[in-house]
């Protein structure tokens, strides 16, 4: 296991320079701040310096090598505070489309449960908007989230390549969920996943079922055939998140390539949801999405988060 430097951020003065060149929806997906750049390197502190898509991604937004050193996710979210603009304060806001007459009134219900816990506005677009002008509208809205009710024919797969915020791809209404799949990928962005979920599970009868990946963020890498340690942490720490705290809860470990757990889990599992972060923008996700349609069989609906930065990285 590599071990890595610890600090503490609150004995630290970061430098709101070098922490601007990284976009704040970003340095919050990865629990990241920038800490300096000396002789062409940029240390970063980071609750999960394990993540190697992470890094590949703050290696391209900073055209340099990065040093990654360990921090505390709760110190890192007091710095993240502590650099926070006014404009970065602004209330945040979830765009709804729908395909059709009959999924506007349960896209917008979703929605409006989605935006509670946030504070968030809704805003329902009109229903002549084609749905990839609705897509422009969310990537020039800033908006935190895009909810998109549609029929059974849309692929999700499109709908990923294209939305550049996290997005529920929805098929039919909350409240008829019976069987939820969360899929963890082992670092920061499942405790987010947790929290959008959160108000979503408070409104089903249905069970929740964990499917814990091992760090495993290309393809073409063979997984261990057991989680590390810092992935049972991990999940240890997903089980006491408050969104699980009422709902019937399951653990699912499969074996093979990280890919393929999911497919076979989605494939065999009778799931009305799939809830998934990504660690970035490649390969991975939009594999198991094309996967999952290629059956025809697309009633389930998708919860997916992406790291808020127009990049191209596998994840």
């Amino acid at each position: 296991m590599v071990s890595y430097l610890s600090l503490d951020l609150d004995d630290l003065t970061v430098d709101p320079a070098l922490a601007r060149r990284l976009p704040p929806g970003l340095a919050a997906y990865y629990l990241a701040v920038p800490l300096a750049d000396e002789d062409g390197c940029v240390s970063v502190a980071m609750a999960h310096p394990e993540n190697k898509t992470a890094l590949a991604v703050l290696r391209f937004l900073f055209d340099a090598p990065v040093v990654p050193v360990r921090a505390p996710a709760a110190m890192i979210r007091r710095a993240l505070q502590r650099l926070d603009s006014p404009a970065s304060q602004l209330r945040p806001s979830v765009l709804v489309w729908a395909g059709n007459t009959a999924m506007r009134d349960i896209a917008r219900d979703a929605a409006a449960l989605l935006a509670r816990p946030w504070n968030a506005t809704v805003t329902l677009l009109a229903a002549e908007v084609e749905l990839a002008a609705a897509l422009d509208v969310a990537r020039a809205g800033d908006y935190c989230l895009t909810v998109v009710g549609a029929p059974d024919s849309l692929p999700a797969s499109w709908l990923y390549e294209r939305v550049s915020t996290p997005f529920l791809l929805l098929r039919r209404p909350v409240a008829e969920w019976r069987r939820i799949l969360v899929v963890l990928r082992g670092f920061t962005a499942d405790s987010l996943m947790l929290e959008w979920l959160a108000p979503l599970l408070q409104q089903t009868a249905a069970t929740v079922t964990l499917l814990p990946l091992p760090h495993t963020p290309l393809l073409e890498e063979q997984p261990p055939l057991s989680l590390g340690e810092l992935e049972k942490a991990h999940l240890r720490e997903c089980l006491r998140h408050p969104a699980l705290q009422d709902v019937p809860v399951f653990i699912r470990f499969r074996q093979g390539p990280a890919r393929e757990q999911v497919i076979a889990e989605v494939g065999q599992g009778g799931y009305d949801l799939l809830a998934m972060a990504a660690e970035g923008f490649g390969a991975f996700i939009g594999s198991i999405l094309t996967a999952l349609e290629e059956p025809g069989d697309t009633h389930c609906s998708f919860l997916l988060l992406k790291p808020p930065a127009a990049l191209r990285t596998d994840g």
